[in-house]
């Protein structure tokens, strides 16, 4: 199927650009519904950000697979470029230096930011401010390639691939950042809720005993059941409390071991879709998975996963 699949990806890699946009690659894969959410096309899972990771992480054997045609899509074409002296860039006639990485615009003035010997934020600034020397040098440009036979596309394309490049060297920085930092709490996450499937999936709690340990509970003299929580605010008086109550709280379900994650989030659609009583964000999971739920309040709601750690028996 894998191999079916990057058959497709590979034809349907040679009909589009990869450079055609600030959009990466990865947009291939996936899309928006009406709600504004990205959809994956291979597992219709729902999220906000973090394509990349979702697809290194979750669609790892076909992320490896497809990085050849990925690195082939990306390295440049050496056996069409010109082996003549490469033709000076036409931005340089409309900016002069004026200090270190400081190009001035001999049009309207305007000082730009500029590392030596790149020249993409002058082209982007003259394309948008002064798009009718943009188009006549666009022109010449072409008039010239018609000429001698050169192709200057790429040229042409140069501040578009050093953006998509810079987007996609950032973001893999971010992915490696957010692996290791979620490391301590993610890890074997989904071996465990698996584990816990099996060995609890025949084995239902009785509803009368299904919250038999809340009475117990360690608690302040002031902390009591406080039943249903819709909207937990950092301002609230009793947050500490609510917090070790809903730590402590046996999760309702089929599973005599569940974390304590669950009680933290409102289902919207069962087993899909949940929303963060701290912040009513919608997070997507995977059935019966409760790593998005905890990843996300490792990283959004740190000081509050803090004190989960510290009332909730599983982190003890």
């Amino acid at each position: 199927m894998i191999h079916q699949l990057c058959k497709r990806l590979s034809a349907h890699f040679k009909c589009i650009s990869y450079f055609s946009g600030k959009r990466s690659f990865y947009w291939n894969f996936f899309e928006n519904d009406e709600s504004n959410n990205i959809v994956c096309k291979i597992c219709s899972s729902k999220m906000k950000r973090h394509i990349v990771r979702h697809f290194k992480t979750r669609h790892r054997a076909l992320y490896l697979k497809i990085q050849p045609l990925i690195q082939k899509k990306t390295q440049p074409n050496t056996d069409k470029r010109s082996t003549g002296r490469p033709r000076p860039c036409w931005v340089r006639k409309y900016c002069t230096t004026v200090g270190e990485n400081k190009n001035q615009c001999s049009i309207c003035q305007k000082v730009l930011k500029m590392p030596k010997g790149l020249y993409g934020n002058m082209k982007r600034h003259i394309r948008s401010k002064h798009s009718n020397i943009y188009e006549m040098e666009m022109q010449q440009l072409h008039g010239q390639s018609d000429d001698d036979g050169k192709d200057v596309e790429n040229e042409s394309t140069t501040e578009e691939e050093e953006e998509v490049l810079e987007e996609e060297i950032l973001e893999q920085e971010v992915l490696e950042q957010d692996e290791e930092f979620l490391e301590e709490h993610i890890e074997g996450e989904i071996e465990m809720n698996s584990k816990n499937d099996t060995e609890g999936a025949q084995s239902p709690i009785p509803e009368e005993t299904a919250y038999q340990d809340v009475d117990n509970l360690d608690t302040d003299s002031e902390t009591n059941d406080f039943g249903e929580i819709g909207h937990l605010s950092i301002s609230d008086p009793n947050l500490k409390n609510k917090i070790k109550w809903l730590s402590q709280r046996v999760v309702q379900g089929k599973r005599k071991i569940k974390t304590c994650v669950w009680n933290f989030f409102i289902p919207v659609v069962e087993n899909q879709l949940y929303t963060c009583i701290f912040c009513h964000r919608d997070i997507s999971i995977f059935p019966q998975n409760s790593s998005n739920l905890k990843r996300h309040l490792v990283v959004k709601h740190t000081e509050q996963f803090n004190l989960i750690k510290k009332y909730a028996p599983e982190y003890n």
